[in-house]
């Protein structure tokens, strides 16, 4: 928030006002005290603000955020996570929304904040249980480690049935990251959690040690070790994933607390010795658990840290979605009969099977998740293991996944041979042959592929035959869903704004360019999320049975997909959730439910190269342009970092604080974005700084070059972080006649000092 602030200061100090009439501002941005306004603070001119009325504003509009995570339906109940960012305490609260499905009643449960100690809340199956992690504080010991403890409880969660300490010694800290390494997954019999967690550290010591109580002959092979790499230090995953190294499987016995960890798993060698599986360098690094439905064996991601022979060593994972990884297998049947026997027998009980690799001929393999068809004859009951993969792999941060397949038994077994893919990567989506300037929504091409991290927790029809997913499909992100039969693709048509405002449901162009997630499927509903710029995430429920006869009406399949007959109505959905602001900043008000003051519309762009889809952007643009119409509002153009990632049509507060403050805000998916197909991102490889660039350019110069003056063209200024930022030194640098000003955060323009 400090950097969006700091970033809008220049910006504001370069269009409208020479710069030393807001230096004093910026130096004084971090002391600005508390203070209240009951209503939402008129969008003012850069001569009228003060210090205290930005903060105010910006973290008004941080409030009307609504940033959910994965969600989950037990007992006709919603529970869903909310993320508030609290500005005061440079970090970030979670408050929980549970939520009645039923049409019949009209509560609204007040979200409760979750408590700092704990770390997630994971619901068995049947909902019967809740398992619950926390970090707690060592109270006889104030320089020990905080301890971690699962609470099982019980009856839906509403008793506490039993409290597990996890000794210090048996491993490190429990990875709860659930958007790449993270996982954790009950038994069918709810009975066990397999989940991840860091392997204790090798002992070390100095080389001063002793053999007189200093661990010297017990540490023989550490001796000196405190500060070797892959010893006493670790070889980490870098930025974000500077704790994480070597993360391996445990397992836990709900009923006695025993942990023990699953040791029938890829090890592979060091970059340095042979077979040394107390250093940190090399091997693997596994997460992303889950149970088969039999319960005997545990499907899981295992990344090449060195030990595949495909990655050297850990480079850095945060935005790396390259990185190689396989699926596996591991029977963990006789472990789990040693954690519930009533004696202490681990040590003499039968070992269960080595692992094995599902996907050896894939150079990535991510997101396990099993799908149970259960017909009305149970013996003919078909188990089928889906997953994202590339068999080639790409070298770029991102790419074009494909979904495949695998069938499996209620024995645990798999067949090798059943492996298809049933969606396949798409080099470049067929484009549609309307005029794309003009074109609803500024969708101007058909299915470009899957691009997506990973598959929701719950995303599975009851009857095993259809996936739901969050895919970006050019500017938006959009819920498809997806046939395991034959692969046909359906993007859902839903509105959930047009039930806030109470009108019949219809197909607008508007809502065909918001973006749309999938949370949850719940029996027959699919829970979804709609946002837009202008608009913060409301939350729905859409009816399956609904989609059923929708999409078999409209006949949209693969091959037609797009969103081109705008004549076929959305599906009937309802809301269930409109989140009121939360202003847990001291000097944040809450706003006005009122519509935002700005317009948002995706613009699309010809590209220079025929053969890939056209470049498009996102133009916010102010509607009371701070009361000043004669003058048309500054533009800020703002290229994404990544480079492949994608801007798309989410509410994001910093943007729609500077959109409400008068700003216009040009937001450029240049060629190397991903939503466009895989050639269009592979397209910038080797070209970074001219297509990227031209881009930007070409996509400004179409926002100026309007018949009607959009925006001053005499006050653009630029800015981005990382590759963004880039971006930023280089406009300003090649192109200053058009670009006035840039701010760079985190700017990638040096490499040798990056490695060095």
């Amino acid at each position: 928030n400090i950097l969006h602030k700091t970033l809008h200061v220049i910006l504001l100090s370069f269009l409208h006002l020479p710069i030393h009439c807001r230096s004093y501002t910026f130096l004084n941005m971090q002391s600005v005290s508390g203070g209240s306004n009951p209503s939402p603070p008129t969008p003012a001119t850069a001569r009228q603000r003060d210090s205290k009325a930005d903060a105010q504003a910006f973290n008004t509009y941080a409030s009307l955020s609504a940033i959910f995570g994965e969600g989950y339906v037990r007992n006709g109940l919603l529970t869903i996570p909310r993320s508030v960012k609290d500005v005061d305490g440079n970090s970030k609260r979670t408050f929980l929304h549970q939520i009645p499905l039923s049409d019949a009643t009209n509560l609204q449960i007040p979200p409760v904040e979750v408590h700092p100690q704990i770390q997630c809340r994971l619901p068995s199956p049947s909902g019967e249980k809740v398992a619950v992690f926390r970090t707690e504080d060592n109270s006889s010991d104030k320089n020990a480690k905080p301890r971690q403890v699962v609470e099982i409880w019980t009856h839906g969660g509403s008793m506490l049935a039993s409290r597990h300490v996890i000794p210090a010694k048996k491993h490190g800290p429990i990875c709860f990251d659930g958007s790449w390494f993270g996982g954790m997954s009950w038994n069918p019999d709810e009975t066990a959690i397999v989940y991840v967690a860091e392997e204790p550290p090798p002992k070390t010591s100095s080389f001063f040690a002793t053999d007189d109580g200093d661990g010297g002959e017990e540490n023989e092979n550490g001796v000196g070790g405190e500060y070797t790499l892959g010893r006493g230090r670790k070889e980490t995953w870098g930025e974000k994933y500077t704790t994480t190294s070597r993360l391996t499987l445990y397992l836990l016995s709900v009923s006695n607390g025993r942990i023990s960890s699953i040791d029938n798993v890829p090890r592979g060698t060091s970059i340095d010795e042979s077979n040394d599986n107390d250093s940190s360098l090399g091997g693997y690094t596994l997460g992303q658990p889950i149970f088969s439905p039999c319960g005997t064996c545990v499907v899981y991601t295992g990344w090449d840290a060195g030990g595949g022979g495909r990655m050297p060593k850990r480079l850095g994972s945060i935005y790396c979605y390259q990185r190689s990884c396989r699926l596996y297998r591991s029977l963990v049947s006789h472990l789990l009969a040693s954690l519930d026997a009533e004696d202490d027998v681990a040590d003499s009980a039968a070992s269960d099977d080595p692992c094995l690799c599902l996907t050896p001929q894939r150079a990535l393999s991510r997101s396990p998740r099993f799908v149970v068809c259960t017909p009305d004859d149970e013996d003919d009951t078909e188990v089928r293991l889906v997953y994202l993969t590339n068999e080639e792999g790409f070298d770029t941060h991102d790419g074009c996944m494909a979904l495949e397949t695998m069938d499996w038994n209620l024995q645990g077994d798999y067949d090798f041979a059943s492996a298809a893919t049933i969606v396949e990567c798409v080099p470049t989506p067929k484009l549609f042959t309307n005029d794309t300037q003009n074109f609803p929504g500024g969708l101007v091409m058909d299915f470009p592929g899957l691009f997506l991290n990973q598959l929701p927790q719950e995303c599975v029809t009851p009857d095993g035959n259809y996936i739901f997913v969050t895919s970006i499909w050019g500017s938006m992100t959009r819920v498809l869903r997806i046939s395991l039969v034959d692969g046909s693709i359906y993007p859902l048509n839903f509105e959930l704004q047009q039930n806030l405002d109470g009108g019949e449901a219809s197909a607008s162009a508007d809502a065909h360019q918001r973006s749309q997630r999938v949370i949850c499927v719940a029996g027959d509903d699919v829970i979804v999320a709609e946002n837009a710029p202008n608009q913060p995430a409301v939350l729905g429920a859409l009816s399956i049975k609904y989609i059923d006869d929708d999409f078999s009406l409209h006949g949209i399949g693969f091959g037609g997909i797009g969103f081109r007959d705008f004549d076929y109505p959305p599906i009937p959905s309802r809301t269930i959730l409109n989140p009121l602001p939360m202003a847990v900043s001291a000097f944040s008000s809450l706003p006005a439910t009122a519509a935002l003051p700005f317009t948002y519309e995706i613009l699309t762009h010809p590209n220079p190269d025929s053969n890939l889809p056209p470049v498009q952007s996102i133009l916010l643009l102010p509607t009371n342009n701070n009361n000043n119409n004669d003058t048309p509002p500054p533009l800020i153009v703002v290229p994404h970092g990544g480079p492949h990632s994608c801007a798309t049509t989410s509410y994001f507060h910093s943007y729609a604080y500077l959109a409400s403050s008068g700003y216009a805000i040009l937001q450029v998916n240049y060629r190397g974005s991903t939503g466009f197909g895989h050639d269009f991102l592979t397209s910038l490889a080797g070209n970074i700084g001219v297509t990227d660039v031209a881009d930007v350019v070409a996509a400004t110069n179409n926002v100026l070059s309007r018949t009607k003056a959009l925006v001053d063209g005499t006050r653009v200024g630029i800015c981005g972080g990382s590759h963004g930022g880039f971006l930023a030194c280089h406009l300003i640098g090649q192109h200053p006649e058009l670009f006035k000003v840039a701010a760079m955060r985190n700017p990638v323009t040096n490499i040798a000092t990056m490695v060095t």
